[in-house]
């Protein structure tokens, strides 16, 4: 990736990471008002079915089944779904969904592999099995551990990109190369931009279960949005 970067320059690089990042924003406030609406749908439904359930004597297993539906009921992507489209437009928005998921998947796992083929001087098919299995096990078996240290994971992984960007700083300062801007090759710097903010409104029907439902943390939870996106942005041109 630098060395594609090399051929576009800093000028296409911060003026395409400036209009992802509008984008994204743009993107993720219409996002959270439609994962609001659905929120506001489905905690109404399980409001009406809970005063149901307590007026309406259950057996014990009609009670465990309505326990386990409870519990299982967070807002997802299908979820939203369900409640706004038609049916026969159902199916083509769970394509979609499975279609932008795999291929982020594929992009995680190029970029992933080729950074862990040449740390340890591997050939890049002898890391990528290896790669795609350990995250892949981490995610079925590890997934309420993950839930727990992403963040500081997150955290020290931000750090260690400050880290490099300060080497990059120094290595930078001591070559002196001339800087070319060519926008023929701004594909590269559009792509590392989409791909490092592009994660956030896939997130917020998951993240939006974990957040009071009132206008105050509402608020809080998209300047919290904004923010990381910001931040990726600012990182990402400093880099």
């Amino acid at each position: 990736l630098p060395n594609t970067l090399a051929y576009a320059g800093i000028q296409p690089f911060i003026g395409l990471t400036i209009l992802a990042l509008i984008v994204e924003i743009s993107l993720s406030y219409f996002f959270l008002t439609i994962v609001q609406k659905a929120s506001a749908i489905h905690r109404s439904k399980q409001f009406f079915d809970d005063t149901y359930i307590a007026l309406k004597p259950l057996d014990d297993k009609a009670d465990d089944h309505s326990e386990k539906v409870n519990n299982d009921s967070d807002v997802n992507l299908h979820m939203i779904a369900e409640y706004f489209l038609p049916s026969y437009i159902l199916f083509i928005y769970d394509m979609v969904c499975f279609g932008t998921f795999f291929t982020c998947q594929v992009a995680n796992v190029l970029s992933g592999s080729q950074a862990y083929h040449s740390l340890f001087n591997l050939r890049y098919q002898e890391v990528v099995p290896f790669y795609v299995w350990i995250g892949a096990i981490f995610l079925i078996f590890g997934r309420k551990l993950l839930v727990h240290i992403i963040s500081t994971v997150s955290l020290i992984r931000c750090g260690l990109l400050t880290i490099m960007i300060v080497v990059c700083f120094i290595v930078g300062y001591s070559i002196h190369n001339t800087i070319y801007n060519d926008w023929r090759h701004s594909i590269s710097p559009l792509f590392i931009a989409l791909n490092a903010m592009g994660g956030t409104a896939r997130m917020m029907p998951y993240l939006i279960n974990l957040v009071k439902f009132n206008k105050k943390s509402m608020i809080y939870f998209f300047l919290a949005i904004i923010s990381a996106q910001a931040t990726g942005a600012i990182l990402n041109i400093i880099w």
